[in-house]
């Protein structure tokens, strides 16, 4: 999931205006803060994590094209 995000153009600065992701987090750790889980693993166990990071690709992807 996360390298989805990283491979779109401006995620990092989207997650540091956005969301308030420090700057000098990794973007797959952030994601994974966000959706509210450890590891990548998380999001196969908990469809609430599921949820969430496909809430957090929707937004991203809304901003990024306005």
């Amino acid at each position: 999931i996360a390298e989805i995000i990283k491979e779109m153009g401006g995620c990092h600065r989207w997650l540091m205006e956005v969301k308030g992701v420090p700057e000098l987090a990794k973007v797959d750790a952030a994601v994974r803060e966000l959706c509210g889980v450890d590891s990548r693993a998380d999001f196969d166990k908990d469809p609430a994590a599921g949820e969430r990071w496909r809430a957090l690709y929707a937004e991203f992807m809304l901003e990024d094209k306005i």
